[in-house]
């Protein structure tokens, strides 16, 4: 009986096995939805272009941020993310929503206007460059040689991009690629100012609650503005295109993005946004119907290595990360410990199946008959796989 009461409890428990086939599946949704993140973001330069034929752009600039503000605020509402609690917590958050919510999509909006959808996707693609740029500044320290030798390569990149939009025979304008720069230089400065938050609130609290508190400040810009534009006489490409910036690209993409990270990991899905600029040419050339001079390949060729070693490179040691490092010593024996655990735990499930399928008549009816073991039909006699 007792060993018929063990099994039973062992039973009812999931094995490092099952947890480990469970974990692979999880991964496997957060790098789909990851992908699904990259693909998002990478159709905004495309499909913005698409929209400022009949839309301005500050006008799509503004109701982008409206638009997702409008369902961020029911997000908050059903999950309760809880708001700032101080008042500097609020000037983080403000500071958070000015750039990456109010800045960004109205300078990208104007920028787009004037330059073509590849050349918005290149000098998006500088975004971790310019993000990791600021935090150094405002940090005071500085990276290693691989950082300013990527940051060096993909500047030269930008630069030879610069120079190629002054021809007369492309869609490209120096003034728009300085929007769009600025637009990205925006949004990195709203990211510090998000991530300084986050080691205080949660990053799903910490973006939607910055959406909303964006689009509360630019609601009556958008009804003033709103009156004049011709909403009945605009094509169903426009509207697919205004849909997928207010809902694709400002809430889809973060939701995703959250969830990727949190199932994941940063280290195994930041690699992603690599893809982020090769498939916004991609898709500048099918959706816009933009043709990719071969100067635009080569600046893409500079560009995107430059922002990937950049972004590879090791950060110098502060004293925050010696900290966390003694921290992460301190839990080393934990971990082994834990390891132990479920090694131990691993020996008692494989015998107590060597148990059941050995068991007689009087114990197997103490059990209820059970036929299946951890998802596994076992036979009566017959020895489990193990």
């Amino acid at each position: 009986m007792h060993k018929a009461q063990s099994i039973e409890t062992i039973a009812t428990k999931h094995s490092p096995i099952d947890n480990a086939f469970a974990s692979q599946t999880t991964i496997y949704w957060a790098i789909a939805a990851g992908s699904l993140t990259v693909i998002l973001f990478a159709l905004s330069p495309a499909l913005t272009r698409l929209a400022v034929v009949e839309i301005s752009g500050l006008d799509i600039g503004i109701f982008r941020t409206v638009g997702g503000g409008l369902l961020a605020l029911p997000i908050i509402l059903i999950l309760r993310l809880q708001g700032p609690k101080t008042m500097a917590d609020w000037g983080l958050l403000a500071l958070s929503a000015l750039g990456s919510f109010i800045g960004f999509p109205i300078l990208f909006s104007l920028g787009i206007e004037t330059t073509s959808a590849s050349h918005a996707a290149l000098i998006m693609a500088t975004m971790p460059l310019i993000t990791g740029a600021i935090a150094m500044l405002i940090e005071r320290h500085l990276p290693p040689l691989s950082w300013f030798f990527g940051s060096a390569v993909a500047l030269l990149g930008e630069i030879l991009l610069a120079q190629w939009g002054k021809r007369p025979a492309g869609d490209s304008s120096v003034i728009g690629d300085a929007l769009v720069l600025l637009s990205c230089i925006s949004f990195a400065s709203g990211v510090v100012a998000g991530a300084r938050l986050t080691t205080r609130m949660n990053p799903w609290s910490a973006t939607f609650w910055g959406i909303t508190l964006a689009s509360i400040y630019l609601i009556p810009t958008a009804l003033t503005r709103g009156i004049a534009i011709p909403w009945t006489s605009m094509s169903a490409t426009t509207w697919a295109a205004l849909f997928h910036i207010a809902v694709g690209a400002t809430i889809l993409a973060y939701v995703a993005w959250f969830w990727a990270l949190s199932r994941g990991g940063i280290v195994r899905l930041a690699p992603l946004q690599f893809a982020q600029p090769v498939l916004a040419l991609l898709f500048a050339s099918v959706i816009a119907r933009e043709h990719l001079p071969a100067q635009s390949i080569v600046a893409a060729t500079l560009i995107v290595p430059g922002v990937a070693i950049a972004c590879r490179a090791k950060k110098v040691p502060s004293k925050t990360s010696g900290r966390q490092n003694d921290a992460a010593a301190a839990s080393a024996p934990k971990r082994r410990n834990s390891i132990g655990l479920a090694i131990r735990h691993w020996q008692q499930t494989r015998k107590a199946r060597l148990d059941f399928a050995t068991m007689n008549y009087q114990d197997r009816k103490d059990l209820g008959f059970p036929e299946v073991f951890h998802g596994r039909i076992i036979a009566p006699g017959r020895r489990p796989d193990v």
